[in-house]
């Protein structure tokens, strides 16, 4: 009985299958987004990859570097650009992104 562990290695045929990211999706039909004072909101940005992108969001003000698909914003006060980012793992230096405009609209 072999007990060998098996081992995956990619060969040149692999690489024909590696695919994407060609586009981001998101979960909300317009780049900018009106928000009122103390809303909250969830965004996801999904690319399709093979194998699965890595996706993170940058978002205009420091404390904002999320490694989901998902981004949060609860408690809005501030306006400014999230960009979400999609990379193939596999695929070295292809990396595609898209950034959505948050507008704040305050309570007066």
């Amino acid at each position: 009985m072999d007990t060998k562990a098996k081992v995956a290695y990619m060969d040149e045929s692999d690489h024909a299958n590696l695919d994407g990211p060609d586009e981001l999706l998101f979960n909300v039909s317009n780049n900018t987004i009106e928000l009122d004072e103390r809303d909250s909101i969830a965004i996801s940005c999904y690319a399709d990859c093979f194998p699965p992108c890595q996706i993170d969001w940058i978002g205009s003000h420091a404390e904002t570097s999320i490694t989901s698909a998902e981004l949060k914003i609860v408690n809005v006060k501030r306006e400014g650009n999230y960009t979400c980012r999609a990379m193939n793992p596999r695929k070295v230096n292809i990396t595609i992104s898209d950034t959505i405009y948050v507008i704040v609209q305050s309570d007066v």
